[in-house]
């Protein structure tokens, strides 16, 4: 690769151990479908939550989980690498599961990509919350070359986070 091609090194960014992951305890798949006797969200965006959680068959407290952790509900922030809004969404990706680049600051728009995107890696890891949300970080490429979680710092840590969020213990 042309040195021209190389944007930045991030240092530290694989952990240097070989010792994988420890696999978190399985989350009840009934903890994150969508429950219309859950209780109410007392967050920024509730309403909006709720009702992507509905259309999509995700815990809106899942939801919320994943945008505190991406976001902290900030709808129009964008990261070092691209993401945007409040799930924190690549434009690829948003294009991918429906909304346009240009809605992304959009908290219903984005929370709509979010949630039917979250929903899809739910469904292709068999409702196994921490490769969805791994993948959800790294790419779904990076897990299935891996195996699990890969080995990179902010990943594990991010998992470890929305579990935190989520109010589930992580195992660690």
């Amino acid at each position: 690769i042309s040195l021209m091609r190389v944007e930045r090194v991030v240092d530290d960014e694989i952990e240097e151990t070989t010792a994988p992951e420890p696999e978190p305890p399985p989350v009840s798949p009934f903890a994150l479908h969508f429950s219309p006797r859950g209780e109410p969200l007392a967050t920024p965006f509730a309403a909006e939550l709720a009702a992507a959680g509905e259309r999509h068959d995700l815990n809106p407290r899942l939801l919320a989980a994943v945008v505190g952790a991406e976001s902290g509900f900030r709808p129009r922030v964008t990261s070092p690498k691209g993401a945007r809004g409040l799930m924190q969404l690549m434009p690829a990706t948003a294009r991918r599961f429906g909304v346009a680049p240009a809605e992304l600051f959009d908290p219903a728009r984005n929370l709509e990509a979010g949630a039917r995107y979250l929903r899809w890696l739910l469904d292709r890891y068999e409702d196994r919350l921490h490769l969805a949300l791994a993948a959800y970080n790294a790419g779904e490429g990076a897990v299935d070359r891996h195996g699990g979680i890969p080995p990179y710092r902010e990943t594990r840590r991010y998992v470890r986070r929305v579990y935190e969020l989520f109010g589930i213990d992580s195992g660690r």
